[in-house]
Parts: C-alpha cells; sequence; structure tokens
C-alpha cells in the first residue's frame, strides 16, 4: 500500500509539472501570436497613411504592446475623416485596416478659416498634409459663426448651396468640375463662380432644378468663344435667362 501511494505521489507530482510546463511553454507562445508586428491602412486619400496612423498612434514608433483589433478599430474611427473603418488580422500577426472615409460636397470658408462639409453637413477641419478635395467653395454663408468643428451646420441656405452642387453634378458632370464657388452672400441673391466661363451666374434663390437645367443647356449651346464674351448670366426670372453685360 505504501509503495502504491508513493507511485500515485509521484505520478501525480510529474502530471502536474508536465501541466505546468505546457501551460508555461504554449501560454506564453499564445501570448506571443497576440502581439501585432504592425499596421497598414488601404482604402485612404484624403490624408497618408502614415499621417492616419501617427494620429491614431499606430505608427512604427508606438508601442504595439496590449494592442487588440477592438482598440484599434476604436482608435482609427476617432478620426475626424473616418466613418469607419474595417480591421483583420493576418499571418505574422500583421493588421490590415480598411478605411472608409466621409463624403466631402464642399469646403465652406469662414472668416480667414476654411472647413470641409461632409454630405451630412458636418463640418471638419482641415489638417496640414490633406489632399484638398475637387468640391467647390462656399462662401459668404449667413450665420458662419455658428460653424464649428465636428458640429452640423445645415441651415436653409447650406441645404440650397447642396442642391445646387447635387443638381449640376448629376446633369452634367463636366459643369460639374468647373464649378468653383458658390457665394450664399449672407442670405442674399446666390452667385455661382465657373472656371470653364468667365462670367458670374447669378443664380438667386429658389427654383433650382430649372435654372440648373437651364444654365447646363447654355453650357452645352455655346461654344467656348461665345461663353468668354459673356458678361453675366442671370437665371432669376421664369422661363428666361438674361445673358449680356452688366449696366456701366
Amino acid at each position: 500500500m505504501k509503495l502504491m501511494s508513493k507511485i500515485l505521489s509521484l505520478a501525480l507530482m510529474l502530471a502536474l509539472v508536465i501541466g505546468l510546463t505546457f501551460l508555461t511553454f504554449f501560454g506564453n507562445k499564445e501570448k506571443r501570436k497576440e502581439v501585432i508586428s504592425s499596421v497598414s491602412i488601404k482604402n485612404f486619400y484624403m490624408l497618408s497613411e502614415s499621417d492616419y496612423l501617427k494620429f491614431a498612434k499606430l505608427d512604427p514608433s508606438s508601442s504595439m504592446a496590449n494592442l487588440t483589433l477592438p482598440i484599434i478599430k476604436d482608435r482609427i474611427e476617432k478620426h475626424p475623416y473616418v466613418l469607419r473603418s474595417e480591421v483583420e488580422l493576418t499571418a505574422g500577426n500583421k493588421v490590415n485596416i480598411i478605411v472608409y472615409e466621409k463624403k466631402i460636397n464642399a469646403i465652406v470658408q469662414k472668416g480667414a478659416e476654411t472647413y470641409f462639409i461632409t454630405n451630412k453637413y458636418e463640418a471638419l477641419p482641415i489638417f496640414a498634409n490633406t489632399n484638398l478635395m475637387n468640391v467647390p467653395l462656399i462662401t459668404f454663408p449667413k450665420g458662419a459663426e455658428n460653424i464649428k468643428a465636428l458640429c452640423k451646420y445645415n441651415d436653409d441656405s447650406m441645404k440650397e448651396a447642396f442642391r445646387i452642387i447635387d443638381g449640376i453634378k448629376n446633369i452634367d458632370y463636366d459643369l460639374y468640375k468647373g464649378l468653383e464657388q458658390i457665394n450664399l452672400r449672407n442670405g442674399a441673391d446666390i452667385v455661382l463662380s465657373f472656371n470653364c466661363f468667365n462670367a458670374p451666374v447669378i443664380f438667386g434663390r429658389g427654383d433650382d432644378a430649372r435654372k440648373v437645367v437651364y444654365l447646363e443647356s447654355l453650357f452645352k449651346n455655346y461654344n467656348n468663344q461665345q461663353l468668354d464674351s459673356i458678361n453675366y448670366i442671370d437665371l432669376r426670372y421664369s422661363k428666361l435667362i438674361y445673358v449680356g453685360k452688366m449696366n456701366g
């Protein structure tokens, strides 16, 4: 009985030693597997990969210890330009991030400051090294003092500016690419500026769809020489387009 007891004790001790060795070796190995070696970003445009990684403290100079996929996703989605992201772990403990940036409709000017305005009317700061979008500049918005970064600015004049932008983009993309500025004139008649012809377009307010159609028709039916000879275009009158020289 004593011999059997000693054998059982030795067997139990041996099992404990083997178990601890297994846990120590494979546990540490598993822990090492979870340490992220690098992070990369795909599908970016507004900022470079290095700028995004630096903002999220995921660049090579930052510590990767204790990072998890949820933490990485949370950090990158805190960037004002990022709408959402997808994060995946690949071979070698490398993390790939696919970012989906917010859609920019325009740039709005508030005094000496400028902001991006998203399709959801959110004002975003314009950071250094940002790739400026080929979108119209909106100037002299009414109540510009209310524009604040990361807040919505969707008063009636901004909504009308967006209707004009969307209408021109949908009806003639070439004309849209030439749209440089929408001057909201603090609530007065809206004036548009294009780089495809020199004439200012007095757009007025309201009846946006009709005016956009008239403007596109003029753009299509006038050649470059004719467009260059125009001093102004006035769309404020129903069923009429006034084209000509300003008084004086």
